[in-house]
């Protein structure tokens, strides 16, 4: 099943903003049009500093391949430092 799927990744550095960068991903499957999907923003707070949200997500019918997991969405915030 996980071969007839189609992928898709966006990356917009400088978005609006010089230290906003947003991405995000798709994975679609032909089979039954399920989708598993994340999109993130970080922002460059400085050369050792950035602050980052996700979001992730599973659509679909409950009998389609992404439809079918527990879980239909999660976030995570972080605040990285670089050493």
């Amino acid at each position: 099943m996980a071969m007839h799927q189609v992928f898709a990744r966006a990356d917009w550095p400088k978005a609006f903003v010089d230290h906003l960068e947003l991405s995000g991903f798709a994975f679609v499957s032909l089979l039954d049009g399920s989708t598993l999907s994340q999109i993130t923003a970080s922002y460059y707070l400085s050369d050792a500093w950035t602050a980052t949200l996700s979001f992730a997500g599973n659509v679909g019918s409950p009998r389609s391949e992404r439809g079918s997991i527990p879980q239909i969405a999660n976030g995570i915030a972080e605040i990285i430092r670089y050493f």
